[in-house]
């Protein structure tokens, strides 16, 4: 029982911290990939800044106090079942159609 409300609990913390991102919210810092894509960070109540630059870390990316290069972004996907990195640049090593399917794949939404 008292897993379940563990995860009832981080269920709800979840949805609570996906609330605060979208399309429009301005990053406070980002990191980009090896793999072509730019993940922004959000600062807020919400968000863990260590468990975001572990990740970007993890991943190889090269951390930016600065949101992601708009310029050399082709598809910006807004993931809100990622919590720890709910936006992400798809840039110019993308085609058009490979980046919107990719976020289609993840359960994202273009923004436009």
């Amino acid at each position: 029982m008292k897993a379940l409300k563990i995860f009832i609990f981080s269920v709800l913390f979840a949805s609570i911290a996906q609330a605060q991102v979208g399309c429009e919210t301005v990053p406070s810092a980002s990191c980009l990939g090896k793999d072509g894509m730019c993940f922004d960070f959000f600062n807020s109540e919400y968000s863990d800044p260590e468990a975001w630059e572990g990740l970007c870390e993890e991943s190889e990316g090269t951390m930016s106090e600065s949101p992601c290069e708009v310029s050399k972004t082709v598809v910006k996907c807004l993931v809100l079942n990622n919590p720890l990195m709910p936006v992400i640049h798809f840039l110019n090593d993308f085609s058009q159609d490979e980046a919107t399917q990719a976020c289609v794949m993840m359960q994202g939404k273009v923004c436009h």
